[in-house]
Protein backbone atom coordinates (compact mmCIF):
# COMPACT_ATOMS: atom_id res chain seq x y z
CA UNK A 1 0.00 0.00 0.00
CA UNK A 2 1.48 3.53 -0.73
CA UNK A 3 -0.33 6.65 -0.47
CA UNK A 4 1.38 9.98 -1.94
CA UNK A 5 0.21 13.91 -1.82
CA UNK A 6 1.07 16.01 -4.54
CA UNK A 7 1.14 20.10 -4.57
CA UNK A 8 -1.17 21.49 -7.62
CA UNK A 9 0.36 24.54 -8.75
CA UNK A 10 -2.69 27.69 -8.49
CA UNK A 11 -4.25 25.22 -6.31
CA UNK A 12 -4.85 25.37 -2.68
CA UNK A 13 -5.77 21.76 -2.20
CA UNK A 14 -3.52 18.92 -2.83
CA UNK A 15 -4.18 15.35 -4.31
CA UNK A 16 -3.72 12.31 -2.57
CA UNK A 17 -3.81 9.04 -4.17
CA UNK A 18 -2.88 5.51 -3.27
CA UNK A 19 -2.04 2.99 -5.94
CA UNK A 20 -5.29 0.48 -4.39
CA UNK A 21 -7.52 2.04 -1.76
CA UNK A 22 -7.50 -0.22 1.47
CA UNK A 23 -11.27 -0.99 1.85
CA UNK A 24 -11.32 -2.34 -1.09
CA UNK A 25 -8.37 -4.91 -1.10
CA UNK A 26 -10.03 -6.11 2.73
CA UNK A 27 -13.10 -6.83 1.13
CA UNK A 28 -12.07 -8.85 -1.39
CA UNK A 29 -10.04 -10.76 0.85
CA UNK A 30 -12.88 -10.96 3.44
CA UNK A 31 -15.19 -12.44 0.44
CA UNK A 32 -12.71 -14.52 -0.65
CA UNK A 33 -12.57 -15.83 2.90
CA UNK A 34 -16.32 -15.97 3.80
CA UNK A 35 -17.46 -17.75 0.21
CA UNK A 36 -14.17 -20.46 -0.38
CA UNK A 37 -14.76 -23.76 0.34
CA UNK A 38 -13.27 -25.63 2.94
CA UNK A 39 -13.76 -29.20 1.70
CA UNK A 40 -11.33 -28.17 -0.94
CA UNK A 41 -7.91 -28.53 -0.38
CA UNK A 42 -7.27 -25.13 -2.56
CA UNK A 43 -5.78 -22.08 -1.06
CA UNK A 44 -6.34 -18.58 -1.36
CA UNK A 45 -4.51 -17.18 -3.90
CA UNK A 46 -3.13 -13.32 -4.32
CA UNK A 47 -1.26 -12.13 -6.28
CA UNK A 48 0.30 -8.87 -6.71
CA UNK A 49 1.55 -7.71 -10.05
CA UNK A 50 2.88 -4.69 -11.67
CA UNK A 51 -0.44 -3.41 -12.68
CA UNK A 52 -3.49 -5.22 -10.71
CA UNK A 53 -3.76 -7.88 -7.83
CA UNK A 54 -5.58 -10.95 -8.19
CA UNK A 55 -7.49 -12.55 -5.91
CA UNK A 56 -8.99 -15.83 -6.63
CA UNK A 57 -10.09 -18.46 -4.33
CA UNK A 58 -12.04 -22.09 -4.86
CA UNK A 59 -14.85 -22.35 -6.09
CA UNK A 60 -16.96 -19.69 -7.31
CA UNK A 61 -20.24 -18.39 -5.94
CA UNK A 62 -23.31 -20.53 -5.65
CA UNK A 63 -25.99 -21.34 -8.47
CA UNK A 64 -28.47 -19.51 -9.46
CA UNK A 65 -25.25 -16.66 -9.57
CA UNK A 66 -23.61 -16.37 -12.63
CA UNK A 67 -20.39 -14.58 -14.53
CA UNK A 68 -23.25 -12.16 -15.87
CA UNK A 69 -24.96 -11.23 -12.77
CA UNK A 70 -21.33 -10.60 -11.44
CA UNK A 71 -21.44 -7.85 -13.69
CA UNK A 72 -24.15 -6.35 -12.17
CA UNK A 73 -23.99 -3.45 -9.29
CA UNK A 74 -25.18 -5.83 -6.71
CA UNK A 75 -25.15 -8.92 -6.66
CA UNK A 76 -28.25 -10.54 -4.55
CA UNK A 77 -27.19 -13.72 -2.66
CA UNK A 78 -29.47 -16.09 -0.93
CA UNK A 79 -27.27 -18.64 0.33
CA UNK A 80 -23.83 -18.93 2.09
CA UNK A 81 -21.42 -21.02 1.75
CA UNK A 82 -19.61 -20.54 5.16
CA UNK A 83 -22.81 -19.20 7.84
CA UNK A 84 -20.51 -19.06 10.93
CA UNK A 85 -17.34 -17.76 9.47
CA UNK A 86 -19.57 -15.03 7.85
CA UNK A 87 -20.48 -14.28 11.48
CA UNK A 88 -17.10 -14.46 12.79
CA UNK A 89 -16.16 -11.87 10.19
CA UNK A 90 -19.18 -9.45 11.28
CA UNK A 91 -17.96 -9.78 14.77
CA UNK A 92 -14.69 -8.48 13.80
CA UNK A 93 -16.60 -5.75 11.76
CA UNK A 94 -14.87 -7.44 8.68
CA UNK A 95 -18.07 -7.88 6.55
CA UNK A 96 -21.91 -6.96 6.68
CA UNK A 97 -23.33 -10.74 4.80
CA UNK A 98 -26.37 -8.49 3.19
CA UNK A 99 -24.21 -9.23 -0.33
CA UNK A 100 -22.70 -5.59 0.02
CA UNK A 101 -19.13 -6.84 -0.89
CA UNK A 102 -19.22 -6.09 -4.43
CA UNK A 103 -20.62 -2.91 -4.44
CA UNK A 104 -18.07 -1.69 -1.77
CA UNK A 105 -14.90 -2.78 -3.86
CA UNK A 106 -16.81 -0.84 -6.88
CA UNK A 107 -17.31 2.31 -4.81
CA UNK A 108 -14.21 2.17 -3.38
CA UNK A 109 -12.09 1.79 -6.29
CA UNK A 110 -13.95 4.72 -7.38
CA UNK A 111 -13.50 7.24 -4.71
CA UNK A 112 -9.89 6.37 -5.26
CA UNK A 113 -9.26 7.13 -9.02
CA UNK A 114 -9.18 3.55 -9.73
CA UNK A 115 -10.02 1.41 -12.97
CA UNK A 116 -13.71 -0.44 -12.21
CA UNK A 117 -12.44 -3.41 -10.76
CA UNK A 118 -13.48 -7.22 -12.51
CA UNK A 119 -15.32 -10.24 -11.39
CA UNK A 120 -15.15 -13.51 -13.08
CA UNK A 121 -16.19 -16.73 -12.66
CA UNK A 122 -16.43 -19.58 -15.39
CA UNK A 123 -19.36 -21.77 -16.55
CA UNK A 124 -18.89 -24.53 -14.10
CA UNK A 125 -18.64 -22.03 -11.43
CA UNK A 126 -15.22 -23.99 -10.42
CA UNK A 127 -13.38 -20.62 -9.40
CA UNK A 128 -13.98 -16.85 -8.39
CA UNK A 129 -11.31 -14.07 -9.67
CA UNK A 130 -11.17 -10.32 -8.47
CA UNK A 131 -9.09 -8.31 -10.34
CA UNK A 132 -7.93 -4.74 -8.87
CA UNK A 133 -6.57 -2.44 -11.77
CA UNK A 134 -3.52 -0.01 -9.69
CA UNK A 135 -4.33 3.59 -9.84
CA UNK A 136 -2.40 4.92 -12.87
CA UNK A 137 -0.96 7.12 -11.40
CA UNK A 138 1.25 4.19 -9.55
CA UNK A 139 1.95 2.26 -12.69
CA UNK A 140 5.25 4.05 -13.01
CA UNK A 141 6.99 3.54 -9.67
CA UNK A 142 9.84 5.24 -8.28
CA UNK A 143 12.22 2.19 -8.89
CA UNK A 144 11.13 0.96 -12.25
CA UNK A 145 11.68 3.46 -15.11
CA UNK A 146 8.46 3.70 -17.78
CA UNK A 147 8.06 0.50 -19.20
CA UNK A 148 6.25 -0.91 -22.25
CA UNK A 149 3.80 -3.80 -22.41
CA UNK A 150 6.01 -5.76 -23.56
CA UNK A 151 8.57 -4.91 -20.86
CA UNK A 152 5.91 -5.91 -18.19
CA UNK A 153 5.09 -9.06 -19.56
CA UNK A 154 8.69 -10.09 -19.10
CA UNK A 155 8.54 -8.52 -15.50
CA UNK A 156 5.44 -10.90 -15.14
CA UNK A 157 7.57 -14.04 -16.70
CA UNK A 158 9.55 -13.81 -13.39
CA UNK A 159 6.90 -15.02 -11.61
CA UNK A 160 6.37 -18.12 -14.05
CA UNK A 161 3.36 -16.71 -15.23
CA UNK A 162 2.36 -19.14 -18.10
CA UNK A 163 -0.64 -16.92 -19.01
CA UNK A 164 1.86 -14.20 -20.44
CA UNK A 165 4.11 -16.24 -22.04
CA UNK A 166 0.69 -17.36 -23.98
CA UNK A 167 0.15 -13.85 -24.74
CA UNK A 168 3.92 -13.50 -26.18
CA UNK A 169 3.50 -16.54 -28.33
CA UNK A 170 0.24 -15.29 -30.05
CA UNK A 171 1.81 -12.04 -30.85
CA UNK A 172 3.06 -11.14 -33.82
CA UNK A 173 7.18 -11.56 -32.97
CA UNK A 174 8.83 -13.98 -35.10
CA UNK A 175 11.30 -15.27 -32.58
CA UNK A 176 9.43 -15.29 -29.10
CA UNK A 177 12.72 -16.88 -27.60
CA UNK A 178 14.96 -14.35 -28.58
CA UNK A 179 13.01 -11.77 -27.53
CA UNK A 180 12.56 -12.59 -24.31
CA UNK A 181 16.16 -12.95 -23.88
CA UNK A 182 16.81 -9.42 -25.41
CA UNK A 183 14.65 -8.14 -23.00
CA UNK A 184 15.68 -9.45 -20.12
CA UNK A 185 19.10 -8.18 -20.74
CA UNK A 186 18.11 -4.63 -21.67
CA UNK A 187 16.42 -4.22 -18.32
CA UNK A 188 17.45 -2.94 -15.03
CA UNK A 189 15.41 -6.19 -13.47
CA UNK A 190 16.93 -8.51 -10.37
CA UNK A 191 18.44 -11.27 -10.59
CA UNK A 192 16.42 -13.82 -9.33
CA UNK A 193 13.77 -12.23 -12.25
CA UNK A 194 16.87 -13.15 -14.74
CA UNK A 195 17.41 -16.58 -13.11
CA UNK A 196 13.50 -17.28 -13.22
CA UNK A 197 13.02 -16.19 -16.83
CA UNK A 198 16.25 -18.40 -17.99
CA UNK A 199 14.63 -21.23 -16.32
CA UNK A 200 11.93 -21.01 -18.20
CA UNK A 201 13.60 -21.14 -21.29
CA UNK A 202 15.53 -23.93 -20.01
CA UNK A 203 12.63 -25.76 -19.57
CA UNK A 204 11.48 -25.26 -22.97
CA UNK A 205 14.57 -26.26 -24.68
CA UNK A 206 14.33 -29.70 -22.21
CA UNK A 207 10.68 -30.28 -23.39
CA UNK A 208 12.18 -30.06 -27.27
CA UNK A 209 12.17 -34.10 -26.77
CA UNK A 210 8.97 -35.40 -25.61
CA UNK A 211 9.32 -36.32 -21.98
CA UNK A 212 7.36 -37.85 -19.06
CA UNK A 213 5.53 -36.30 -16.06
CA UNK A 214 8.41 -37.51 -13.61
CA UNK A 215 11.52 -35.91 -15.57
CA UNK A 216 9.75 -32.72 -16.33
CA UNK A 217 9.22 -32.23 -12.54
CA UNK A 218 12.87 -33.60 -11.91
CA UNK A 219 14.28 -31.17 -14.18
CA UNK A 220 12.53 -28.54 -12.19
CA UNK A 221 13.76 -30.21 -9.03
CA UNK A 222 10.73 -30.39 -7.43
CA UNK A 223 8.65 -33.44 -6.42
CA UNK A 224 6.26 -35.72 -8.22
CA UNK A 225 3.18 -34.30 -6.62
CA UNK A 226 -0.36 -33.44 -7.71
CA UNK A 227 0.10 -29.82 -6.87
CA UNK A 228 3.52 -29.33 -8.80
CA UNK A 229 1.57 -31.06 -11.53
CA UNK A 230 -1.29 -28.45 -11.27
CA UNK A 231 1.43 -25.28 -11.28
CA UNK A 232 4.32 -26.01 -13.63
CA UNK A 233 2.82 -29.02 -16.40
CA UNK A 234 -0.93 -28.32 -16.21
CA UNK A 235 -0.95 -24.63 -17.20
CA UNK A 236 1.33 -25.04 -20.56
CA UNK A 237 -1.68 -28.07 -21.49
CA UNK A 238 -3.90 -25.39 -21.03
CA UNK A 239 -2.50 -22.77 -23.17
CA UNK A 240 -2.00 -25.69 -25.77
CA UNK A 241 2.34 -24.90 -25.76
CA UNK A 242 2.25 -28.79 -24.11
CA UNK A 243 0.14 -31.70 -25.54
CA UNK A 244 -0.36 -35.24 -24.37
CA UNK A 245 1.34 -37.79 -26.72
CA UNK A 246 -1.46 -40.05 -25.91
CA UNK A 247 -4.52 -37.88 -25.94
CA UNK A 248 -7.19 -40.62 -25.48
CA UNK A 249 -5.49 -42.04 -22.42
CA UNK A 250 -4.75 -38.92 -20.26
CA UNK A 251 -3.75 -41.64 -17.50
CA UNK A 252 -1.53 -44.07 -19.57
CA UNK A 253 1.10 -45.20 -17.61
CA UNK A 254 3.34 -44.44 -21.13
CA UNK A 255 1.91 -41.02 -21.10
CA UNK A 256 4.42 -37.84 -22.16
CA UNK A 257 4.48 -34.58 -23.18
CA UNK A 258 5.49 -32.49 -26.29
CA UNK A 259 5.86 -29.25 -27.86
CA UNK A 260 2.77 -28.36 -29.63
CA UNK A 261 3.56 -26.16 -32.89
CA UNK A 262 2.93 -22.70 -31.09
CA UNK A 263 5.40 -23.76 -28.03
CA UNK A 264 7.84 -24.83 -30.32
CA UNK A 265 7.61 -20.85 -31.23
CA UNK A 266 10.15 -20.79 -28.11
CA UNK A 267 12.61 -22.68 -29.04
CA UNK A 268 15.58 -20.97 -31.11
CA UNK A 269 15.89 -22.44 -34.54
CA UNK A 270 19.05 -24.24 -36.04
Amino acid sequence: MKTETKKVTGQAESITTSNYPYNAIEEAICNAVYHKSYSDQKPIEIQILPDRIEILSYPGPLPPIRNADLQQRRVIARDYRNRRIGDFLKELKLTEGKATGIPVIRDEMAKNGNPEPVFYTNEERTLFLVTLPCHIDWLVTKSVTKLTREEVDVILLGSLSFEVINNLLIKDISDVREYIREKIVTMPVSKSVTKSVTKIIELIEYLAIEKTREEILGFLEIGNQTKNFNTNIKPLLDYEILELTEPDKPKSRNQKYRLTKKGRKLLKEK
